[in-house]
């Protein structure tokens, strides 16, 4: 349902000069109208309504990030978030950052944990040329993120073929490789 605020006028002669019109907000009282949902379409006019664009789930949140300032190895707290246009996840400070502290190309990454890590709640990811280590706060959230993270590659990964595929005219299509004609 939804609700209208509906000024009434209290107690004023409505056959006054037009310089009466010019009212002061005390002279008016508020009451609230329910007005109904309007009702949903009939089956036979559905296909009159344009589909509503699902929007993408992002994928973002806390995460404990490994950090090697120096001979120590510590986890700080930071919020990571996936770009889905780059194949990559980006990592802030806070959540309110707008600059990322870095970001990882996860087009080509792997996933991996350790059975003597998994209490810890511990995950890598490996790229060709670094392994970033990550902690989650429970064992849960850990096999989320990995299996989110597997599936935004693979979705980038198979759009990355049909963007390959370049259509010359009709029927007549050439598949390009990343390194050109195939």
């Amino acid at each position: 349902y939804y609700f209208v605020c509906m000024a009434e006028d209290q107690g004023k002669d409505n056959s006054s000069s037009s310089n009466d019109n010019l009212r002061s907000d005390s002279n008016l009282s508020s009451e609230w109208e329910v007005i109904p949902e309007p009702p949903t379409p009939l089956e036979e006019h559905k296909h009159l309504i344009p589909p509503v664009a699902e929007k993408p789930k992002l994928l973002c949140g806390y995460l404990k990030k490994e950090t090697t300032h120096s001979l120590i190895k510590t986890y700080r707290q930071r919020w990571v978030m996936f770009d889905d246009d780059r194949c990559c996840l980006l990592y802030y400070n806070t959540k309110a950052d707008t600059l990322p502290q870095g970001s990882i190309d996860i087009s080509t990454a792997t996933f991996a944990y350790s059975v003597e890590n998994l209490s810890k709640n511990q995950f890598e990811i490996q790229t060709p040329t670094f392994t970033y280590n990550f902690q989650a706060n429970t064992q849960e959230a850990m096999f989320q993120w990995i299996e989110a993270l597997q599936k935004k590659r693979r979705k980038f990964s198979h759009l990355k073929k049909e963007i390959a595929t370049v259509k010359m005219s009709k029927g007549n299509t050439v598949s390009v490789a990343p390194g050109g004609l195939v």
